[in-house]
C-alpha cells in the first residue's frame, strides 16, 4: 500500500513472486557462481522471510541447492577471479552452517589467497572471506583497518556496512546484536537518498533487507527503497538481468512481504 508520499511499505502484487522466478531462472546453471549464489539466497530467504518461503515451499528448491554445493571445488589458488574465490568460499559457508558434512578448508592456502586478493586490490573480498570463516572459527583475517574503504569508495563503504549485518546476523538467520548496530543503522538511513541517485538496484535491496532485520521496515528510507526496487523491476521479474541484483530485490521484496502488518505469505 502506498504511504502518504507515494512510497510503498510493502512490494506491489505479485512483485516478490515475479523476484522469485527469475531468480531461479538466473540461477539454473553448474559453474561456481550460480550454484553458490542460488544456495546462499535461498539460505538467507529461509531465515529472513520463513513464513514466505514456507508458502512458496521452497524447502526442496533449498535442499538441492545446497546439495549442489559439495560439486563446487575449494581449491584458491592465487590466480583465481575474486568471485570464483567467493564462490566457493560462499559454497563452504553454507554447508557449514546447515551442519552439513563438508570439505577442509585449508587455512594456510585461504590465508595466501585473501593476500593475494588484497595485493591485486580487492581489499572488501579479501576482509569478508575472512570475516565470513571467522565466524565460523577459522582466524586467517587480514589486518584490515576499520572503515578502511571509506576514503576508497562510498559503495564499497556501504557494502562493508551492509555486510557488518549479514556476518552479525549470520545472514539473516539470527537477530542482528552487535552494539554497533545503531549507529549502522542511522548511516544507513542517511545514505539512502544517495544510493537512490546512483540507480544501484543491488546495493539498495542490501540496504533494505538490512533495515528490516532492525525494525525499520515501515516509511522512510525503507519505503523509498522499496518504491526505487519496485520501478526497477522488469515485467520479468529480474533487475536488468543481473542475478545478484535480483536476489537482493527478492530479499527485500519478501522481507518487507513478511514484515507488513497483518501480514499473509499470499498476499497479492
Amino acid at each position: 500500500m502506498p504511504g502518504t508520499d507515494g512510497t510503498l511499505d510493502v512490494p506491489p502484487p505479485g512483485a516478490p513472486e515475479r523476484a522469485l522466478t527469475a531468480f531461479l531462472a538466473l540461477t539454473p546453471g553448474t559453474d561456481d557462481a550460480s550454484r553458490a549464489l542460488r544456495a546462499l539466497t535461498l539460505h538467507m530467504l529461509e531465515g529472513h522471510a520463513p513464513r514466505t518461503f514456507a508458502h512458496w515451499e521452497l524447502g526442496p528448491v533449498l535442499g538441492a541447492a545446497v546439495d549442489a554445493l559439495a560439486e563446487v571445488p575449494l581449491a584458491l589458488p592465487e590466480g583465481l577471479a575474486p568471485d570464483d574465490g567467493m564462490a566457493r568460499v560462499d559454497a563452504w559457508f553454507v554447508r557449514h552452517e546447515r551442519s552439513l558434512p563438508n570439505r577442509r578448508l585449508e587455512p594456510a592456502a585461504l590465508r595466501a589467497y585473501l593476500e593475494h586478493l588484497d595485493n591485486e586490490g580487492y581489499g572488501l573480498h579479501a576482509w569478508l572471506l575472512g570475516e565470513m570463516v571467522a565466524t565460523c572459527g577459522m582466524d586467517v583475517r587480514l589486518p584490515i583497518p576499520e572503515r578502511v574503504f571509506r576514503d576508497l569508495s562510498r559503495v564499497m563503504d556501504l557494502y562493508w556496512l551492509t555486510h557488518r549485518y549479514l556476518l552479525d546476523s549470520r545472514y539473516l538467520r539470527a537477530p542482528v546484536r552487535a552494539p554497533d548496530a545503531a549507529a549502522w543503522t542511522e548511516e544507513l538511513r542517511v545514505a539512502t537518498p544517495w544510493v537512490l541517485e546512483q540507480g544501484n538496484a543491488d546495493l539498495a535491496g542490501e540496504v533494505a533487507f538490512c533495515l528490516q532485520c532492525v525494525g525499520e521496515s515501515r516509511g522512510g528510507p525503507h519505503a523509498a527503497l522499496l518504491t526505487f526496487l519496485a520501478e526497477r523491476q522488469r515485467p520479468e521479474g529480474d533487475m536488468e538481468g543481473n542475478a545478484h541484483a535480483t536476489a537482493t530485490a527478492l530479499l527485500a521484496f519478501a522481507g518487507a512481504r513478511e514484515r507488513a502488518p497483518a501480514a499473509s505469505p499470499s498476499s497479492s
